[in-house]
């Protein structure tokens, strides 16, 4: 016998992820559930319907259609991709309702089973959108071809291993925690971004979420109070992903606050390997340096990626999308013009700051631009727009 209680919430479930979808209509299971009535009315409990339902349903009353009694398959659907551990909890929720509002077992048990026999559509579904995810979400980044390599296979590995843990195979536990290396600037937390984002799609992390923090977020004045302080933005990271940039300054000449720090994190991510992602930044030697400080830190990292400088072409390409995403225009000859001084550049040199110099080059450009033309008496939106050469380099 299931409660008001019990039917309530898993109307409350459904409902909310109906709304959170992106084609939500807001009467759509009202409507279900006034369909379900309409060919199954002997059975229904008209006060029990009246109890759960919310909104004023607009489809016909007198005409039962198959259509719209298969309207919530979609987003359940839509909501199993997103939300695989949560399946059997939506198809529970969707039982508990209709058991509340309806004594036809059979008539119930017609319907789940057209939801679960969309597990094969499901599973199909579910690898096209995770491949397509994946390579959409890197083809977004500029260069970076190997870490771009390198992420796709922790994906896929990730994923199978989750698979074969949901089907009870033996699977290795899934180490997630990440050494980024590279100058400032080559997109080390924009790369931590895009993990939390495909971790979380493919179910792999709770919640979709990145925590950037350095030394100063980290250690206290008191060496009580930085494990204090540790130890709740630690817990603010859990089941998503901590960005630790230039961690190494956490150990340097020994300090005794910063090693605090670093045990608190290692219990850590001994106890959270499977739910919570730890990635440490900074320049490559001294990155290799912390690590081999401490024998905790180099038993928990075995997944280095190396963001490499960007080239001037590269450069380039990284102010042209600055300059589109921010409603501006550079013409082709501009471009070539800005090429040629960018190949001026040594690209190498462990201190360049890579895209961060082509953000100030950028920010420069359109002061530059403002002031070349606020005195104009015209000013059309093609002249609002167009950035020039000299506005970048005079």
């Amino acid at each position: 016998m299931i409660t008001p209680g019990e039917a309530k919430k898993g109307y409350n479930f459904i409902y909310d992820a109906i709304i959170d979808s992106e084609d939500a209509k807001i009467d759509e299971l009202d409507t279900f559930l006034h369909n379900f009535s309409l060919k199954y009315k002997e059975s229904i409990n008209y006060d029990n319907l009246s109890y759960l339902t919310k909104e004023i349903v607009t489809f016909d009353k007198n005409h039962y259609s198959e259509e719209v009694l298969n309207s919530v398959m979609k987003n359940y659907i839509d909501y199993s991709l997103k939300e695989s551990s949560d399946k059997n909890k939506y198809l529970k929720s969707l039982a508990n309702i209709l058991s509340y509002i309806s004594s036809d077992s059979d008539a119930i048990n017609n319907i789940i089973s057209l939801y679960k026999n969309y597990d094969g559509k499901l599973k199909v579904l579910e690898k096209n959108k995770k491949e397509n995810y994946i390579v959409e979400k890197l083809d977004d980044l500029i260069g970076l071809e190997n870490v771009k390599k390198q992420i796709k296979q922790l994906a896929d590995w990730a994923y199978v291993t989750k698979l074969r843990k949901e089907k009870g195979l033996k699977a290795n536990s899934i180490t997630m925690h990440m050494v980024f290396t590279g100058s400032p600037g080559t997109g080390k937390t924009t790369v931590a971004r895009i993990i939390a984002d495909i971790y979380h799609n493919l179910g792999i992390l709770k919640e979709n979420k990145l925590k950037e923090v350095s030394r100063e977020d980290l250690v206290a004045e008191y060496l009580g109070q930085s494990e204090i302080k540790t130890k709740k933005i630690l817990e603010e990271s859990k089941g998503g992903v901590l960005f630790i940039d230039e961690a190494y300054s956490l150990t340097k000449s020994n300090d005794e606050y910063g090693i605090s720090v670093v045990n608190t994190i290692l219990k850590f991510m001994e106890d959270n390997r499977d739910n919570t992602v730890i990635i440490i930044a900074g320049y490559q030697k001294e990155i290799e340096q912390f690590i081999s400080s401490n024998p905790g830190l180099k038993s928990r990292f075995n997944t280095y990626l190396t963001f490499d400088n960007y080239n001037s072409k590269e450069l380039l390409d990284i102010l042209k999308v600055m300059v589109e995403n921010n409603d501006y225009k550079l013409e082709d000859k501009d471009s070539n013009l800005i090429l040629s001084e960018l190949e001026k550049i040594d690209t190498t040199d462990i201190s360049f700051s890579n895209a961060r110099y082509v953000r100030n080059l950028f920010e420069n450009a359109t002061k530059n631009q403002a002031t070349r033309i606020a005195n104009e008496e015209s000013l059309d939106k093609e002249k609002l727009q167009t950035l020039i050469y000299e506005d970048f380099y005079k």
